[in-house]
């Protein structure tokens, strides 16, 4: 299984099933984080970026 690392001790996968989603973000179907990328449709995702901020 491919990974990306964003930050150490997180990943994201290719293999991940994500929801296909139409222009009214209706659900029309399902395929992997891959396919959904290298193919630019439409789907729902999110993500959490965190950031800690050195003593000030």
């Amino acid at each position: 299984m491919r990974r990306i690392t964003f930050m150490p001790g997180t990943y994201c996968t290719y293999n991940e099933i994500l929801e296909i989603v139409d222009d009214a973000d209706r659900v029309i179907g399902q395929t992997t984080r891959k396919d959904i990328h290298r193919k630019g449709m439409l789907h729902r995702s999110s993500m959490c970026l965190c950031s800690i901020l050195p003593d000030r």
